[in-house]
């Protein structure tokens, strides 16, 4: 199975108070660690969209196998960096993984949700956590069109997931690593990989 991944890292970090792309996460910044998950996982290509700060981001994924873009409308928001990743796309795939930079997801943990999705091939795939949706989303190949003309006006990829909401396939999973948003710093704290191993 051809899979891609966009990777969304385009946001002005603003209850951050500091680029979320370039938190320390586990020794590298924080961007590198999510693109390199989805390399490990099995996404070819990755594509990361930038926005703010772009030239201050991008040697941060040096020496990676990606694809860069930037995406000079991020002020407008995600559904920009969805449809300027998307444009980078090549055809033929039979599956998208799209992924928030602020949402750190392990290698083995994205390609659970692909493995799921080859399993049981749905327009959409998400996994869940009692009830709740969680990420990365996957979406069928056969949407990357859809995804390519998202728009803020239309709630971007919600729109994409509701207009397949009878094809998609909510996977309950009990891991609530896949919730993890990092918003503030509090919220790293929490997350931080080094952080998770010291707890009892």
């Amino acid at each position: 199975m051809r899979v891609a991944a966009l990777l969304l890292a385009g946001g002005e970090s603003r209850r951050m108070g500091t680029p979320k792309q370039l938190l320390d996460w586990d020794g590298e910044p924080l961007v590198r660690a999510q693109a390199r998950a989805l390399i490990e996982a099995g996404c070819d290509p990755v594509v990361v969209a930038l926005g703010h700060r772009a030239r201050e981001i991008a040697p941060a994924l040096a020496g990676l196998p990606v694809v860069v873009v930037r995406n000079e409308d991020y002020r407008s928001g995600r559904a920009t960096s969805v449809r300027a990743a998307s444009a980078a796309l090549p055809p033929g795939l039979d599956a998208v993984v799209v992924l928030n930079v602020d949402q750190p997801r392990s290698a083995a943990a994205i390609a659970a949700v692909i493995g799921r999705h080859r399993a049981k091939p749905s327009a959409v795939t998400r996994p869940t956590v009692g009830g709740r949706g969680g990420h990365p989303v996957v979406f069928a190949g056969r949407l990357a069109a859809e995804l390519a003309a998202v728009s803020e006006a239309d709630e971007g990829l919600r729109a994409v997931v509701r207009a397949h909401s009878d094809q998609e396939d909510r996977w309950e999973t009990g891991d609530p690593a896949y919730l993890v948003d990092l918003n503030t710093p509090a919220d790293v704290t929490a997350a931080r990989p080094g952080r998770r191993r010291e707890s009892p």
